[in-house]
């Protein structure tokens, strides 16, 4: 297989438009499994290909979410997810990208992309929720601490959300302190495009 990586990279590149969704998710899903070092690069330029089905798409998306990728290549891929949240047209990719970075969270400029997906008022509801539960994936930080300050007095997703944030920490037992968030109205200098929440306004639950 390792010999043929290069002809169906160039067969695939070639064929365009012209060829099957069934065979382009045939080509992605056989090269998938080899580990070489061609595959991810041509993989994420897949991905980042608007013009390519969004059914392959998905399918490298969900591959992305369950640890397909090695470690050294999580900081390209990350950035390849990323630059998906700006497809607003294609709904289903951004949900699928926004939870496939939940993997990522480790990532320089995750969290902070996961944050502002979550703050904005103008992405849809499921897509806002979706890239809170991401974030959650990270624990407490202070971009996770700073987004659940915000969404408490946030009239569209509500104090729920911060209710539920509390209530998993409590429950997973691996993080000592749960954080409830501080008083309303309470103004922080800006981090990264976030509001960080201070330390004085942090009470810990015991």
């Amino acid at each position: 297989m390792p010999d043929d990586i290069d002809r169906l990279i160039t067969e695939f590149r070639s064929r365009g438009s012209a060829a099957s969704l069934a065979w382009k998710l045939g080509i992605v899903m056989d090269l998938e499994h080899v580990r070489d070092d061609r595959i991810v690069p041509f993989l994420v330029e897949v991905l980042v290909d608007h013009r390519q089905p969004t059914e392959v798409r998905a399918h490298l998306l969900k591959r992305i979410r369950n640890g397909w990728i090695r470690p050294e290549e999580n900081g390209p891929v990350a950035a390849a997810l990323i630059s998906l949240l700006g497809e607003a047209s294609n709904a289903n990719l951004r949900t699928h990208a926004v939870l496939a970075l939940g993997a990522l969270t480790d990532v320089d400029g995750v969290l902070p992309a996961l944050g502002s997906i979550a703050l904005d008022r103008l992405a849809p509801l499921d897509l806002r929720y979706t890239a809170f539960t991401s974030l959650e994936r990270a624990g407490l930080t202070e971009h996770s601490i700073a987004v659940l300050r915000t969404l408490a007095h946030n009239e569209t997703l509500g104090r729920r959300h911060v209710v539920h944030e509390v209530q998993r920490v409590q429950l997973e037992g691996n993080l000592r302190d749960a954080v409830v968030l501080g008083a309303a109205g309470q103004v922080a200098p800006q981090v990264d495009g976030l509001v960080p929440l201070p330390l004085e306004h942090v009470q810990v639950l015991r």
